[in-house]
């Protein structure tokens, strides 16, 4: 609209033109045009001299300043051909202009206004804005201008050393980057400092990253989590609004909390903190799921972009090109890192928008660029970071929780969630499928480092699968993942898992559903009750009706496991077949070969066990397999142990313990080094054994973990008790299983182990009752109905305590039993030693032959009901021998 005595437009956003009464008008002269836009920026205000000699000469103006300017006031002036129009007043030069007639003004109000729709998600709305925001924009304001501000800026820049600041340079980063290479190239001694989200990519840059503030680490002491610069922080502006907040206690893990969920970001600690004025820090921590909408009380004068969270993200995610705003979304969906692979699939950018509008403002070309290429520039511009390989040769990327949240939220409001979603549980599906064979052969390392990477984005696939009740995926996904879970100790969260799996109704591969039953009740069977355990072999039982137990080695340590458990499961002894059935692949037959051994083993015929095992040994040789080399070499090397053979069965332990090292297998390790370290001391270096297991029992302690807690504890008590100190015994053993750490319960067969050292301790203290009390606890039960050389341990216990209630027929019978249930004599056992010589001499050799003989025939229900009788019985009574 063009008004009487006023200029109706001003464009200077390309071209400076003024539309006056009379027509458009073009400014010619550089100085003349930037006497004009200095003018205008001030929306029809006056504006004084001083300020416009300074905007148009700068720190050189002209000797007589007064007359230059009013020179090219009136040349102005002429142009306008109104001498109304431009006016001098006490105030200064005002011409008559509203700020709304400018496009440069109006320019950045539409822009302002469009990234505001946007973040209030009214896409529509925002396109309109923005589109005429564009309309406006025809090219470089004030060219010639520009490059007289260039040269009075190089005369002032070149001859002295000076740092110039360049801060918040993303949004106009290829015009800085310009602007500091000339400068730089004419001003040798000039140093140039930018801040901006990515490199201005010039000749002689150094990058420094900010990296987030330092994080307390798992484990930190509060006064190490106090020190780290997030807490700090977040402390300091905690007592500036909150002057009595204390870091400590409560309120120290909820600060703990608060600093890592906002991934150690400054600004979105500050607003964290800023809202104690109203809340507590612990509602503060627990509502971080909607920190959008919390986190936006930030200082009011304050630049727009840093008083809210959602401001701030909002001014990085708008500077992206559409592809790249299109994948990082996509991405979101990403709860841990990822590789370029699982970036091309789920980012999905062959998959267009269903809203047309929407992909016009976000993936306008999905094919512009390279996933790779996609990936690079989000690292240049610090919404991804880069994680290197972690061991398995492949890069790796990350985003911050703060991104994460954001961008799913700007894929909700498209509602393509489920889609990336699916996408990424079909590609993690695939990768878990791929890897399950793999892990069974020499290349094991590289896939279990790469399972192992993508940990989080595993559970979470399994979790989708779960929530939408596909029952295939969430089968085929645990399956796949039931041999990796199996190498890693069955972490509690996949047990959980595993249980969810199997009530999510609907069809399920029979295999894979048979794999998820056996793989819960291994994982579980160490902890359940009776009960529990009887009921998970049925379910197995069930499971695998018509299904062959070859297909797939953990089905045939379900049915040793029940075979050990005394189950009437189809794993006894004579159900399990022979290993060597029509196996034509390597992999299948060696682990056939070593789960016969094992169970054999444990049926009592060590002959046939050593000729399965040691088969089995070669075949995982030449397999290169390591996992069922330690485990054959670690068995092997047990027998070895029993028969006096320690140097080779030593030479066994520490092939095996090397392999299970490089699986990364703590609980095996540790069994394996404290079997070692008791061996060691067997072969009379007892001082050595006792540092070896110190420095593994600290080593166990900064784990967290219950199981190779309890192993190390029990070898140190079983370690002095063989070496004569009994009340050293008794320490580790009640440390062992008092103090265990983690939340996970010891296993029940270190538990009756453990105990079994106390009742050792209690009747060489001559207290054989407290003894048998001490026995009769539900874990000494369980492993009584086992098929298991625990058991055959629990017989030599029993007969110290009848040898210590004066009989000796009885501790003679005892120990007949437990080679029995060993399946052979323990020659290394000084126990056994001990007990036999001493029975001997009361005895006779004969009547101990005699007694040991018919413990030694008994069946193995018979020696185990027996062992129940011993330790359920109350104080001093006197079952029959």
């Amino acid at each position: 609209m063009v008004l009487r005595q006023s200029v109706g437009a001003c464009r200077i956003a390309r071209t400076l033109v003024l539309d006056v009464g009379a027509g458009p008008v073009s400014i010619g002269g550089a100085r003349l045009r930037a006497l004009v836009a200095r003018l205008v920026l001030d929306g029809g205000r006056a504006v004084r001299p001083q300020v416009l000699v300074e905007a148009l000469w700068g720190e050189s103006p002209p000797a007589d300043q007064g007359n230059a300017l009013q020179s090219l006031v009136s040349r102005l002036r002429g142009v306008l051909g109104d001498p109304e129009l431009l006016t001098l007043g006490p105030a200064g030069y005002r011409l008559a202009v509203e700020a709304g007639a400018v496009d440069a003004v109006g320019f950045e109000q539409l822009a302002r206004s469009g990234r505001h729709l946007l973040a209030e998600g009214q896409a529509v709305e925002a396109a309109d804005a923005l589109r005429e925001a564009l309309s406006l924009w025809r090219g470089p304001a004030l060219a010639d201008a520009a490059v007289e501000i260039l040269h009075r800026l190089t005369e002032v820049l070149a001859d002295d050393d000076l740092v110039l600041v360049l801060d918040n340079c993303e949004h106009l980063v290829e015009a800085v980057a310009a602007l500091a290479e000339t400068l730089l190239g004419r001003c040798p001694r000039l140093r140039v400092l930018a801040t901006s989200r990515e490199a201005l990519r010039i000749d002689g840059e150094i990058l420094h990253p900010v990296l987030p503030l330092e994080l307390p680490e798992s484990g930190s002491t509060p006064a190490q989590a106090r020190a780290c610069a997030a807490v700090r922080l977040f402390h300091d502006r905690a007592v500036a609004v909150c002057p009595g907040f204390e870091a400590a206690g409560e309120a120290l893990a909820a600060a703990i909390e608060i600093c890592h969920r906002l991934d150690g970001l400054p600004l979105a600690i500050e607003l964290a903190a800023a809202r104690l004025r109203t809340l507590p820090v612990e509602v503060v921590a627990a509502r971080l799921d909607d920190r959008f909408r919390l986190l936006t009380r930030g200082s009011r004068t304050a630049l727009p972009r840093h008083q809210t969270l959602r401001a701030a993200v909002a001014w990085s995610w708008d500077l992206l090109h559409a592809d790249e705003r299109a994948l990082l979304e996509r991405l979101s969906v990403v709860p841990g890192s990822f590789t370029e692979d699982a970036a091309q699939e789920v980012g999905g950018l062959d998959v267009r928008c269903a809203d047309a509008h929407a992909c016009d403002l976000h993936i306008r070309d999905a094919h512009a660029r390279d996933v790779r290429e996609l990936l690079a520039a989000l690292v240049d511009k610090s919404l991804l970071h880069p994680l290197g390989a972690a061991g398995t040769g492949e890069p790796r990327y990350q985003m911050l929780e703060t991104i994460r949240e954001y961008g799913l939220e700007q894929l909700a409001r498209r509602e393509e969630v489920g889609t990336a979603r699916s996408r990424h549980a079909g590609f993690f599906l695939e990768l878990a499928e791929t890897a399950e064979p793999h892990l069974r052969t020499h290349d094991q390392l590289r896939w279990l480092a790469r399972l192992s990477a993508e940990r989080d984005n595993l559970l979470a696939a399994i979790g989708w699968a779960i929530e939408t009740g596909d029952a295939g995926t969430a089968v085929r996904l645990a399956a796949a993942l039931s041999w990796f879970w199996s190498m890693r100790d069955y972490p509690p969260e996949s047990l959980d898992l595993l249980d969810r799996v199997l009530e999510v109704p609907g069809p399920a591969d029979p295999v894979a559903r048979a794999l998820v039953v056996a793989t819960h009740a291994v994982g579980t069977e160490s902890t359940s009750r009776p009960p529990d355990r009887a009921a998970a072999f049925r379910r197995i039982e069930e499971a695998m009706a018509g299904i062959d137990p070859g297909v797939h080695p953990l089905l045939e340590l379900a049915q040793l496991a029940a075979a050990i458990a005394g189950s009437d499961a189809p794993g006894a002894p004579d159900a399990m077949g022979a290993p060597d059935r029509e196996r034509k692949d390597p992999s299948g037959r060696s682990f056939g070969l070593l789960v016969q051994g094992l169970l054999t083993l444990h049926t009592g015929n060590i002959a046939e066990a050593t000729d399965y095992l040691s088969r089995a040994l070669t075949g995982f040789e030449e397999l290169g397999e390591r996992w069922g080399l330690a485990t054959a070499l670690s068995t092997l090397g047990s027998i070895r142990r029993r028969s006096g053979e320690l140097a080779q069965a030593l030479a066994m332990n520490e092939r095996a313990t090397r392999y299970f090292q490089e699986l990364g297998m703590q609980e095996y390790t540790v069994e394996n080094e404290v079997q070692a370290a008791l061996m060691r001391a067997q072969a009379g270096d007892v001082d050595g054994a006792r540092r070896q297991l110190a420095g593994l029992f600290d080593q166990v302690a900064r784990s967290g973990s219950a199981e190779p807690w309890a192993l190390v504890g029990l070898g140190r008590a079983q370690l002095e008790w063989r070496a004569g100190q009994p009340q050293a015994a008794r320490a580790h053993a009640r440390v062992a299983l008092a103090e265990a750490p983690g939340g996970r319960p010891i296993p029940s067969h270190l538990t009756a182990l453990l105990l079994g050292v106390l009742a050792q301790v209690d009747a060489a203290d001559g207290r054989p009752d407290e003894a048998v009390r001490r026995l009769d606890h539900p874990a000494v039960h369980l492993v009584l109905t086992w098929n298991s050389a625990v058991t055959g341990w629990i017989a030599v216990v029993a007969a110290g305590i009848e040898l210590c209630r004066d009989r000796p027929s009885r501790a003679a019978r005892l120990l007949g039993a437990a080679d029995l249930l060993r399946g052979s004599d323990d020659l290394g056992d000084p126990d056994v030693r001990r007990i036999t010589r001493r029975a001997t001499a009361a005895l006779g050799a004969a009547g101990f032959a005699a007694a040991h003989a018919t413990g030694a025939a008994m069946s193995r229900t018979g020696a185990r009901d027996l062992l129940s009788a011993i330790v359920t019985a109350g104080p001093g009574s006197d079952q029959p021998a």
